[in-house]
């Protein structure tokens, strides 16, 4: 009887420790990398580039940096080793103007990012762009440095088809 029970708790233990692991979507390996280029799953289950690897963009400026751009190029090769190749690239603006032009400018922003993907070889249909204007800020103060952290693009890795 003791074995039986046993082995019944080693057939179904891997399983709930299965469901346990959340891991938005992608293998447990994907997981480990995308926290290594510091993502992390945010509260709709989407894995987000956060701190301290964000992309910011100086004031009414839709194009990345040299680095920012280089570093983007090399979250495109890691991303394509691990089969990661479907983004969602959302961009976002400082409250400073009309929301219209804002909306337009982190629209552009996130273009730009994307086509730094789509130069290393991600395909135009694996990637979403959006402008979100200041819609969505991170710091709602009006200093400089609160708006600095608004103007910036978010990547979004999308697992499932859209």
């Amino acid at each position: 009887m003791i074995k039986k029970t046993y082995t019944s708790l080693l057939l179904i233990l891997p399983a709930l420790l299965c469901g346990c692991l959340h891991t938005g979507g992608v293998s447990i390996k994907q997981a480990h990398l995308l926290k290594q280029e510091g993502f992390k799953l945010d509260h709709h289950n989407e894995w987000a580039l956060g701190l301290p690897r964000r992309l910011l963009f100086n004031f009414d400026d839709a194009k990345p940096s040299k680095i920012d751009s280089e570093n983007v190029k090399e979250l495109a090769y890691k991303l394509k080793q691990y089969n990661l190749n479907k983004l969602k690239i959302i961009g976002h603006a400082d409250d400073i103007g009309s929301e219209s032009y804002n909306i337009d400018l982190s629209k552009q922003r996130a273009d730009n990012i994307a086509s730094i993907f789509y130069k290393n070889g991600f395909k135009k249909e694996n990637i979403r762009t959006l402008g979100k204007g200041s819609s969505q800020p991170i710091s709602f103060t009006k200093d400089h440095d609160s708006r600095v952290n608004n103007r910036r693009v978010t990547i979004v890795i999308v697992p499932n088809s859209f």
